[in-house]
């Protein structure tokens, strides 16, 4: 089943990166692309994002299609393709593959993850991230403690950037009901309440001031960034510094306080 929405009339400084970036706000994507080649008469660029399921790449239309982003309003919707024999699909991809060494057209796929095509600039800092830290992937479990307060919880989406204690203290004092506020991002929230039945009366009333979309949570959702705290052991205090601590913490993240 083929999973890609085209997005149009992007901002024309747009790349691959910035795509990701925008959608990611509306759930975990497989893919983001934006083709260096774009049409010579239109204003605005196009791209194409691949989702994870039917049921979001529809929720995603219902989201964003005529939402602003950046100063124009896109346009989102399925993607379709031309009918054409396999022969002169395989010569336009050569084609196009020819007149752009920089960028691939084709979207490729591993079998554990997919691979967007990014910028030169966003490349080229890529590398230097990759030679000054160190990557790590670790197996895990899930947390079943965790689940099942999750299964009481929503997944809130904003259409700005809001400051997780301001709205804490805003949805707080407008309920009488117990909500736990967490934010997953500038733009993403999770709200947890003490009952379904709460839970499904804040779906249905009272967020549309805060969000534009409100949803259940599922294993699905991802966060956009995440603070924690490191400890540092064993630590000799004539290497103490600011300067070494943010070294040091900077394999994990932007390091915010010392």
């Amino acid at each position: 089943m083929d999973l890609k929405l085209f997005i149009d009339n992007l901002p024309q400084n747009f790349n691959s990166f910035d795509l990701r970036r925008v959608f990611s706000n509306h759930g975990q994507l497989a893919d983001a692309y934006v083709p260096h080649i774009q049409r010579r008469r239109v204003q605005g660029r196009f791209g194409f994002i691949e989702v994870t399921s039917r049921e979001h790449g529809d929720r995603v239309i219902s989201e964003v299609d005529g939402k602003l982003v950046g100063h124009q309003r896109v346009r989102v919707q399925w993607a379709r393709y031309p009918k054409r024999s396999r022969r002169s699909r395989r010569s336009m991809t050569t084609r196009i593959a020819l007149n752009n060494r920089e960028q691939s057209t084709t979207w490729r796929a591993t079998t554990q993850a997919k691979v967007s095509h990014l910028s030169k600039d966003f490349v080229k800092q890529s590398r230097v991230d990759k030679q000054s830290r160190v990557a790590k992937v670790f197996k895990v479990d899930k947390a079943i403690e965790n689940l099942e307060w999750l299964a009481k919880s929503l997944t809130c989406i904003s259409d700005v950037p809001r400051d997780v204690e301001a709205l804490r203290i805003e949805i707080q004092g407008a309920f009488p009901e117990k909500i736990v506020v967490r934010d997953l991002g500038k733009y993403k929230f999770l709200l947890t309440v003490d009952s379904q039945e709460v839970k499904e009366k804040l779906k249905t009333e009272g967020l549309k001031q805060w969000f534009s979309s409100v949803s259940d949570w599922s294993e699905n959702d991802i966060c956009q960034t995440r603070r924690i705290w490191l400890e540092l052991v064993g630590f000799p205090i004539h290497i103490w510094s600011e300067q070494n601590i943010k070294q040091i913490a900077g394999h994990w993240g932007d390091v915010l306080y010392v």
